[in-house]
């Protein structure tokens, strides 16, 4: 007989560890460059505030016990832990979170945040692989991009005729409307002018590397009657 279990929105790291074939080790690499955000969750035993409120009762120490008594709608939920500081080669240490309610983890975009909960102790790298989780949404979001260069690949396959013909045509074409340069003339100012703006755009390259670009530009798409002298 199927049974239906409840449904929950996270993983464990002993669960992400045989998900991925991966050693303890990994997820640590993984915490440390924020490649995979963790999250904790708050109980009773627990004393936390909201920072927006502890901003408007300044001069009070937020852990007293009077006049602050811990907001319990803040407990019993998870809390995401970030901006991670690496204390040894074994250890994390995460003291800045936020609440999975407020942040909005819809993107890759890495966390840039005021801390929205305050809490009464600081989280290591052993706690959070003995006691947190990863939200689901959080490994889809690794696991979708875990593909994906971090920086887009620089395509090197030799360029086409219609893809030249392309470049050819908005270089000539800029030249002639941009620059007035003419085509057919045996003597243009142009090149030196494109190379004289590049260069001031910090773009090193020669008005020869110009006139000679523009030439086979205009030899290959402008109508041969416009080429003609």
């Amino acid at each position: 007989m199927a049974i239906k279990l409840p449904q929950r929105n996270y993983f464990t790291f002993p669960e992400l560890m045989k998900r991925w074939d991966c050693e303890e080790r990994d997820l640590f690499h993984l915490l440390l460059d924020e490649k995979l955000i963790p999250s904790y969750f708050l109980n009773d035993c627990f004393k936390c505030f909201d920072l927006a409120e502890y901003e408007q009762r300044t001069g009070f120490d937020p852990f007293d016990e009077e006049p602050w008594i811990p907001k319990r709608c803040l407990l019993h939920q998870f809390i995401y832990l970030v901006k991670p500081r690496q204390v040894s080669a074994s250890e994390l240490f995460f003291d800045v979170i936020a609440s999975t309610r407020t942040c909005d983890r819809s993107s890759r975009e890495p966390f840039d945040f005021k801390p929205t909960v305050l809490v009464d102790r600081h989280f290591l790298f052993d706690d959070v692989m003995r006691e947190g989780v990863v939200m689901m949404s959080e490994v889809a979001l690794f696991e979708g991009n875990a593909g994906k260069p971090d920086t887009p690949a620089i395509d090197d396959r030799p360029l086409s005729t219609t893809e030249r013909n392309a470049l050819l045509k908005l270089v000539i074409g800029m030249a002639v409307k941009g620059y007035g340069h003419d085509p057919v003339a045996t003597k243009s100012y142009a090149p030196k002018e494109i190379a004289d703006d590049l260069a001031a755009l910090d773009i090193s390259i020669s008005d020869d590397t110009v006139r000679k670009y523009l030439k086979q530009a205009a030899d290959a798409v402008l109508p041969a009657k416009q080429r003609q002298s």
